[in-house]
């Protein structure tokens, strides 16, 4: 158990006090004002209270959570597959014992073996092998630290969480996007719906030279102050458009320049139709969004070359995890491995008419 866990577990203990007789405690000289502890059906507020322990037959220590910790890679077994076999014994095993499970998953542990997927490992992620003296009161250990800066841990780990997220918290119907706008509004498309990106202003022509950081970073670039200025252009403009089934509400999330800045969700002046297939396999969406949304100098005038892109997303049914895309009107000079999000001049051509 983690140490400052424990240690606030300790601090909140409180020794259980058997419930007493109040004609005895009066007779004894107590008051009758005084407070007498009487069995009572716990309140239904927060059923997680209580003592935690490891997963294991305990007479006598009543407790209705289990702690577990998981291997990340007995369950991670690519970058889109996972085998949940070994988890759920564990569930099954806490359930059979009539208690919640806390889970938590780990990548190292000071004097066992590494946790990171092996696929990982096999592509170049590298470890630091290190002995931890901050282990007490357990003697120092060998520890295997992964790079946590490694982009392809980091996108591991994303879809880790996505996977986790959508198997345990998810909903059966299909087109069913249930990403809200007022929790996770930057992350609408997980849930299927549509992205555009768009330079709302002319005079940046075609192609927009503009990069995100992780451009630089991925590819160890210096960066100067001219590329931070084009990169935080306000004119560059991010939409994620998609309808959130719960409320059935269309929604709309506007960042800009390839630093995302700014953020807002579903702000004033837009409006967004939504509308399913016949068939049920697919769906139609209708914005109105006012050029002010966009930061554009002025409206476009016929011939007016603006850089752009748009791509669709899918997730699987449960309406969380994203599966897949389709990315069109591309910079065909562009690298394919480059995203879109990543660099505005992988973005294609649009001509106003």
């Amino acid at each position: 158990m983690d140490t400052k866990i424990l240690r606030l577990l300790l601090l909140l203990s409180i020794p259980a006090v058997p419930a007493r007789d109040a004609t005895a405690d009066q007779s004894a000289g107590f008051p009758e004002r005084s407070g007498y502890l009487h069995y009572a059906p716990a309140p239904p507020d927060n059923p997680l209270k209580g003592f935690v322990s490891y997963p294991r037959e305990q007479a006598g220590f009543p407790r209705s959570l289990e702690w577990a910790y998981t291997k990340l890679s007995d369950v991670m077994t690519g970058p889109m597959n996972f085998v949940w076999a070994p988890f759920e014994r564990k569930l099954e095993q806490a359930a059979a014992r009539g208690c919640q499970f806390i889970a938590r998953f780990y990548l190292e542990w000071p004097g066992r073996s590494t946790g990171v997927p092996r696929f990982l490992l096999e592509a170049g992620v590298p470890l630091r092998t290190w002995t931890n003296t901050n282990t007490q009161p357990w003697p120092p250990a060998v520890d295997h630290t992964p790079d946590y800066e490694d982009p392809r841990l980091r996108a591991a780990l994303t879809n880790f969480i996505h996977a986790f997220g959508a198997r345990y918290d998810g909903d059966p119907a299909p087109l069913r996007n249930l990403v809200d706008p007022l929790s996770d509004g930057e992350l609408g498309w997980r849930g299927g719906g549509l992205q555009i990106r768009i330079a709302a202003d002319p005079e940046l022509g075609w192609p927009v030279d503009a990069n995100s950081a992780s451009y630089y970073q991925m590819r160890r670039l210096p960066v100067d102050a001219t590329q931070v200025a084009q990169a935080t252009n306000p004119a560059l403009a991010h939409l994620t458009l998609w309808h959130y089934a719960p409320a059935q509400q269309t929604c709309l999330h506007i960042a800009y320049g390839m630093d995302f800045h700014g953020g807002v969700v579903n702000p004033p002046g837009y409006r967004g139709a939504f509308r399913k297939d016949a068939d049920g396999r697919g769906y139609t969406l209708e914005y109105a969004i006012p050029r002010t949304l966009l930061n554009a100098p002025r409206p476009p005038q016929p011939g007016d070359t603006l850089a752009m892109s748009w791509t669709v997303h899918w997730s699987d049914e449960g309406g969380r995890l994203w599966r897949g895309q389709l990315v069109e009107l591309r910079n065909a000079a562009e690298p394919v491995r480059i995203h879109t999000w990543e660099r505005a001049a992988t973005w294609g051509r649009a001509v106003f008419r």
